[in-house]
């Protein structure tokens, strides 16, 4: 089965040596559907200080404006954060959804689904510590199965736009611009 990933970003703020701890707008088209929205990458060991998953860690910890603005774009655009992590293997350890004042944060392991409330603070904190020593992504994204991406036709171009123009910020926050 083919796949295509699209990676949008500025140039100035993209490494080429290490591309998967950047950070990126994107377009994700597969046979399970279609995907798209913000992710950034953090590598194993210690992240460095000026990396895009370090800043935006800062920043969503000190600034609550930014974890605000995070709420309202997952909320408003129907979009949910899914946090990626090398454990075993690298598989997804946690998706978080916004609740009316906060976030829900979901596992679905092998054998029981766990589930716990996280305050805007509690979401940073978890970020923040999430696979402390592993390489870890993390995706602010809406997923769409094929047939509505595909009924969707032209006008997903439009929707893709407004998703991207909303996370604008988190991006910008994670390359420092």
């Amino acid at each position: 089965p083919r796949r295509s990933k699209v990676h949008v970003m500025r140039k100035d703020y993209y490494d080429t040596e290490v591309r998967e701890n950047n950070a990126a707008l994107y377009v994700k088209a597969s046979p399970e559907g279609a995907s798209y929205g913000f992710r950034v990458g953090k590598p194993a060991g210690k992240a460095k200080a000026n990396s895009p998953w370090s800043l935006l860690m800062k920043a969503l910890v000190k600034e609550d404006e930014l974890r605000q603005m995070l709420h309202s774009v997952l909320d408003t655009q129907g979009l949910q954060l899914d946090i990626y992590a090398m454990e075993m293997s690298y598989s997804l350890v946690g998706r978080i959804t916004t609740q009316a004042e906060g976030y829900l944060w979901e596992h679905e392991g092998a054998e029981q689904e766990v589930s716990r409330p996280m305050s805007g603070e509690e979401l940073a904190e978890y970020l923040q510590n999430v696979a402390p020593k592993q390489r870890c992504d993390l995706y602010a994204c809406k997923q769409m199965p094929p047939e509505d991406a595909l009924e969707a036709g032209a006008g997903l171009a439009n929707e893709i736009a407004e998703v991207f123009e909303a996370l604008v910020p988190l991006y910008d926050t994670s390359v420092g611009a």
